[in-house]
């Protein structure tokens, strides 16, 4: 993703992806208020991960939300548990720019978190086990952690001919991504199984298309195609 905050940066194009946290909010809210269990929390401080956190303002909202559904969800229990203190990591790949992300942050005294970045892919283990008490990720789970090495083999079936997406593409093609996505999220929920606490919650949310859509009538495949018009073009 872009980092900083020009006009072509992810911070000033990603509207709809502020609207997928916006409109899971309430969903987000009621969900820990009604499924985070206090009884066994014992521990002083709480620790929240972020997974794809990229470089704007949109993580901050979704930690936003987190956090005041838990100061919610601790001041209004009748479990003898005092609230704690809220660790928050932020975790993208190591190339993000986590400096124009740290520079969105609220000055410490005005944030009821401490705050890390934590550089690393997701699809692998990135904190020790049982560590975590709440896991989050919104629309980043949709990328992929390589591309299908298929896809550029022009020996292959799925050879995709330098296209970026797999719109108008053969079966085989289409295959070969579903192949790789459900590698990749057996490995994220693997990873984050071991990282979870055994009272733990997680939170994704994950773009996707109902069953049965072709791919052609899905809006991210006309936008892909769009995309991969211009790198045609440039190339």
């Amino acid at each position: 993703m872009n980092g900083g905050d020009g006009p072509s940066s992810y911070a000033r194009n990603s509207a709809y992806q502020r609207g997928a946290i916006e409109a899971a909010g309430a969903l987000l809210r009621e969900e820990i208020h009604k499924r985070l269990d206090l009884a066994n929390h014992t521990r002083s401080s709480f620790t929240i991960a972020d997974f794809g956190c990229s470089s704007g303002p949109n993580t901050l909202l979704a930690i936003d939300i987190i956090i005041q559904a838990l100061l919610h969800k601790f001041s209004s229990s009748t479990a003898d548990v005092k609230t704690p203190e809220f660790q928050v990591f932020l975790n993208d790949l190591s190339h993000s720019d986590f400096n124009a992300l740290f520079a969105l942050l609220p000055p410490q005294s005005q944030r009821p978190y401490f705050v890390a970045g934590v550089p690393g892919s997701f699809y692998g283990n990135l904190f020790p086990k049982a560590s975590l008490n709440l896991a989050h990720s919104s629309c980043a789970l949709n990328w992929l952690s390589d591309l299908p090495p298929e896809l550029t083999d022009t020996t292959s079936p799925a050879h995709n001919r330098g296209r970026i997406f797999y719109t108008g593409a053969s079966a085989e093609v289409a295959q070969a991504y579903s192949c790789q996505f459900k590698k990749d999220i057996k490995s994220f929920l693997v990873a984050r199984s071991r990282e979870l606490a055994e009272d733990g919650l997680m939170a994704l949310i994950v773009p996707g298309v109902p069953d049965g859509f072709l791919d052609s009538q899905a809006s991210t495949g006309s936008e892909f195609d769009l995309v991969g018009s211009c790198c045609w073009a440039i190339i």
